[in-house]
């Protein structure tokens, strides 16, 4: 019944009220019954019965919306969060969600502001392990592990930021221990990250230094993994993205944006290395599926990303880390990935100190 493990609550208005300086750490927060290594003998609880609406037997809704809603657990959630609340040391297993910023949308923008998660292991979230809808100040997430979720990061939407992902490692995403309902389908898309097009303000989000790897889907016929979509809403309002030294092996597309429009100004995007396991997929930028000179030539970005292999093929990344297929996602001493990258200001711009070498390497460790 765990439906909240931490909560926190402040009080809305103009302005709100903020319990704050708060630090959750060393816990072991854990869930049953919202996701399964096998859905077919070990059923839980479907995705589309705690989020979306019921059709009954005749085709009509039924009278109650999202009738399974109370069991969208989260480990650390709350109405309007905190302010200066970190999240680190801790290990959640098992929820609907891992750690989310909360409902804050009738708070002002301070809601969860200066927000930290760092160091913690989020695994086996129908939904998303990390999630940072709404308001979002200050928000830095960094140095975490996140296995067997169907989505990394959610900011569906994201507004104000600016927010800080980065030196995380994510494997493993997929929706395939989320039980289907009874049509067969399990609702929740499986990627890196979901956003949406009501980030009003805009918000920046920085992505830096991620490891994110999968082969859910290619193997075990559940729904291929994206690196990112706009799943959460089509509007023309993106979040603006700033990404640079990112590793992403994806099944789907390893990054899905539809309509170049929504982010003319917002992506930008360089030193970072896409692949796919599908060889008809590639970078989604536009009605098409891109290869990297397309790509390069619509968007105006990518100058040094994929330097010498398009987005289709998984075999580059897979045989630069040392043991992808069983979680071990550092580089090799002989990955072509070493000293690829761009010094970030106050994360990787030091030499000798916070990278080695010529130059960062791409991911989310640097090799010692």
């Amino acid at each position: 019944g765990n439906f909240k493990d931490v909560n926190i609550v402040g009080t809305a208005g103009q302005p709100s009220l903020y319990p704050g300086d708060i630090v959750v750490q060393y816990n072991l927060m854990r869930n049953d019954g919202i996701w399964s290594a096998d859905t077919v003998t070990d059923p839980t609880i479907p995705w589309s019965f705690i989020k979306t609406p019921l059709i009954d037997g005749d085709g009509t809704s039924y009278a109650s919306d999202s009738l399974g809603r109370d069991n969208e657990t989260a480990a650390l959630q709350g109405q309007g969060l905190g302010r200066r609340v970190v999240a680190r040391y801790n290990h959640v297993d098992g929820h609907q969600n891992g750690i989310t910023g909360g409902n804050n949308g009738a708070f002002d923008r301070y809601a969860h502001s200066d927000l930290d998660v760092h160091d913690n292991l989020i695994e086996r979230c129908q939904d998303d392990a990390i999630e940072l809808d709404g308001q979002s100040i200050n928000t830095r997430v960094w140095n975490n592990r996140v296995q067997r979720c169907s989505v990394f990061v959610s900011i569906s939407p994201l507004k104000y930021g600016p927010t800080y992902v980065f030196r995380n490692e994510a494997w493993q995403i997929g929706n395939d221990g989320a039980t289907a309902d009874q049509s067969g389908n399990r609702a929740v898309g499986a990627g890196g990250f979901k956003y949406d097009g009501n980030s009003v303000p805009t918000a920046r989000i920085f992505i830096l230094h991620n490891t994110f790897w999968t082969d859910r889907g290619e193997r075990d016929g559940s729904y291929l993994v994206q690196g990112g979509s706009q799943w959460g809403g089509h509007g023309s309002n993106v979040a603006s993205f700033y990404l640079r030294n990112n590793l992403f092996r994806t099944t789907g597309y390893t990054w899905r944006i539809e309509t170049p429009a929504h982010v003319q100004g917002k992506w930008d995007e360089d030193y970072n290395y896409w692949e796919t396991s599908d060889p008809t997929k590639g970078m989604r930028y536009g009605n098409r599926p891109s290869r990297v000179e397309a790509y390069r030539s619509a968007s105006n970005q990518g100058t040094h990303t994929n330097i010498w292999s398009d987005f289709v093929t998984a075999t580059d990344v897979d045989g630069a880390l040392v043991d992808p297929a069983n979680g071990d996602l550092r580089l090799t001493g002989s990955s072509a990935f070493i000293d690829l990258g761009f010094p970030i200001p106050n994360l990787s711009d030091l030499s000798e100190v916070n990278y080695k070498g010529a130059a960062p390497d791409l991911g989310s460790v640097e090799l010692q």
